[in-house]
């Protein structure tokens, strides 16, 4: 015959299990709505809950800074009582702007296009970055596929979310067709311009422009649309400024 303190135990071996593996929603939203209502609020966060093998919570997501980390670990065990808690919080300071606010996708988006740009600096590119929440995701076109690793690494590193990359490789332009995509830009886009600039040569991507223009800003339009050219790598500018020398340097971004 069963002992009291067996039969009890017994009953609470078969209970638990219900307990941790019923619906725990009800659960979720409560923790979610306690730490929405936390005074003072949370810095910038973004938080999911899930149940863990054997009943246990899972805390998921990130948070802008170590105190915030654990006021929502706290808030949740006030929850779920003695419930095991794993908090997978990672605190990521890298969304968050100068004021401290939360960056839009659209800011993330541009800053990482501007980090791969120096990334591969000097070398053909057509990538293009869409952040969606904490999706990243690549597209566009590089010569190699060292290129594409670099830029793909990059992303991992600076963002700390799923990086989906869509990057596909293409061959080097010929010489002969980047010039002519020169030339046909130039006059397509600045008209005016182009009867006084001449492209003196292309060699492995790099082009060199020679003529005679007005003004520094006139060399810059002239600059800044062959360096937006597929294919090209570097722009040498032998252009003079009413018959002076313009110094300059660009470099394909």
């Amino acid at each position: 015959m069963l002992g009291k303190r067996t039969l009890l135990y017994l009953i609470f071996g078969l209970l638990l299990p219900a307990i941790a593996v019923g619906d725990w929603r009800d659960t979720h939203a409560s923790i979610l709505l306690a730490v929405r209502k936390l005074n003072p609020p949370l810095g910038a966060y973004d938080l999911s809950l899930d149940t863990i093998s054997g009943g246990g919570l899972a805390l998921e997501g990130w948070v802008a800074s170590p105190a915030d980390r654990e006021r929502i670990e706290q808030v949740a065990r006030s929850v779920v009582g003695a419930v095991a808690i794993r908090n997978e919080i990672k605190v990521d300071l890298s969304r968050l702007n100068t004021h401290g606010t939360l960056k839009s996708d659209t800011t993330r988006a541009a800053a990482l296009t501007e980090a791969i740009g120096r990334e591969l600096l000097g070398s053909p590119h057509k990538i293009s970055v869409l952040i969606q929440g904490d999706r990243v995701i690549l597209r566009g076109s590089v010569e190699t596929e060292s290129f594409r690793v670099r830029a793909v690494s990059l992303a991992r590193r600076l963002e700390k979310g799923e990086v989906s990359d869509e990057i596909e490789l293409v061959a080097p332009r010929a010489d002969s067709e980047i010039a002519a995509a020169v030339v046909k830009e130039l006059r397509q886009q600045y008209p005016a311009l182009a009867r006084n600039v001449s492209l003196l040569n292309t060699r492995e991507g790099v082009v060199t422009l020679v003529g005679d223009l007005k003004d520094h800003e006139e060399v810059d339009l002239v600059l800044s649309l062959v360096m937006m050219v597929e294919g090209v790598r570097d722009v040498s500018s032998e252009i003079t400024v009413q018959g002076q020398h313009y110094n300059t340097e660009t470099s394909i971004r």
